[in-house]
């Protein structure tokens, strides 16, 4: 996975927050006759989805919601860093 999604969005894909979407939810409502954002992000993002639900029975929501919370901030910083180098800032 090249792309950085944050936290509450990787938590809420991998159904740690626990939360159902509501029927009208623009994310579930179907955008073509076949997939909704929703179906479009499982198949994008199952094996991390599947990773993150096996993490989360291992170390428990909090923690891993630490986890992807600092590695998250750690990585966009160390991108932005990079960008600036590259833009001469």
């Amino acid at each position: 996975m090249t792309a950085i999604i944050p936290p509450c969005a990787a938590a809420c894909l991998a159904g740690v927050c626990g939360t159902a979407l509501a029927d009208t939810n623009k994310f579930e409502q179907k955008h073509n006759p076949d997939f909704s954002y929703a179906d479009y992000y499982a198949v994008q993002y199952r094996e991390f989805i599947k990773l993150s639900q096996a993490l989360e029975q291992e170390w428990g929501k909090d923690k891993l919601l630490e986890f992807l919370t600092k590695k998250t901030q750690e990585r966009t910083f160390k991108r932005g860093q990079e960008q600036a180098k590259k833009t001469g800032q």
